[in-house]
């Protein structure tokens, strides 16, 4: 049995490179093909990935616990990397925010209200940026349990729009540009 990841981090550790564990978050097709729960939802129930390379996932179901969280510990504990580049770290539907049946019972014991439709854009938004936090939160836990020494870098997590605590827990900001044709100054002006 080969185990990639163990052999060029250590390989990179012999020659002094230092090394970050790639982890894609949310967009994971294999776990979305099975575990039809864990996929991200929208309002009409429907799911984002029977069309695509990949199906987004939410990060409010047992998807963090029983599979991101384990993986992340493992590596943490096991592999002789740096820390983590943690890519699509927050998962959102065209309408902005997951409807799936965990979302809005967490929804409704953090608010006391019903995540609807009608729902304020910015409560969801709220929501949203406080799961992406609290999911870096159990990671920084882990990581420091097993080496302080590990850096967080999640990709896209940057700017006004996440909460001061999310921008706080990442130890290298980072902002991946892929310009649309006719698009490329914008990428300037958000540097």
């Amino acid at each position: 049995e080969q185990d990639f990841l163990m052999e060029a981090a250590g390989e990179c550790q012999r020659h002094g490179i230092r090394t970050l564990a790639y982890y894609s978050l949310c967009w994971d097709k294999r776990a979305w093909d099975e575990n039809p729960d864990w996929r991200l939802r929208d309002s009409q129930g429907n799911t984002f990935g029977a069309d695509r390379a990949w199906g987004i996932l939410c990060m409010n179901t047992p998807y963090r616990e029983e599979l991101c969280l384990p993986q992340i510990e493992e590596i943490a504990r096991d592999y002789p990397v740096d820390g983590f580049f943690l890519d699509i770290p927050f998962s959102m539907s065209s309408e902005g925010q997951c409807r799936c049946k965990y979302c809005q019972a967490k929804f409704e014991a953090a608010y006391g209200v019903k995540l609807t439709a009608e729902t304020p854009r910015d409560l969801c938004e709220r929501f949203r940026v406080g799961t992406v936090a609290s999911w870096l939160r159990e990671v920084r836990l882990i990581c420091d349990r097993h080496n302080p020494e590990l850096i967080l870098v999640p990709n896209g997590l940057h700017g006004l729009r996440h909460s001061r605590e999310a921008l706080l827990l990442q130890d290298v900001a980072v902002w991946e540009s892929q310009p649309q044709p006719g698009d490329y100054l914008t990428h300037s002006y958000a540097v």
